[in-house]
């Protein structure tokens, strides 16, 4: 059977991929079918060569990095905000 498709681009990893295992287990099945995945904001992401793999996992563990990041902060606000006796930290009514 013919490879249909040889490369899936991306406009960005971190939007594609949250997760290390999700972007691994990713590529594993477009390898096994003979397809690379390249970014366009990334031009260092381009996993049909050695280095850009290697970029490609490192992007992944940033990206997985940043989101954790991003939750613990928001739980911390929204704590910090009901002991303070408000409703819900970020929202806001509106017209505010």
């Amino acid at each position: 059977m013919k490879r249909q498709i040889d490369l899936v681009v991306v406009w960005r990893l971190d939007r594609a991929f949250r997760s290390v295992v999700d972007g691994a287990t990713t590529l594993q099945t477009l390898r096994s079918a003979g397809c690379g995945i390249r970014s366009l904001s990334e031009p260092w992401i381009d996993t049909t060569t050695p280095i850009g793999e290697a970029m490609y996992h490192i992007t992944i563990a940033w990206a997985q990095l940043a989101k954790r990041q991003l939750t613990e902060r928001v739980k911390a606000d929204m704590d910090r905000a009901r002991a303070e006796g408000k409703a819900s930290a970020g929202r806001r009514g509106p017209g505010l």
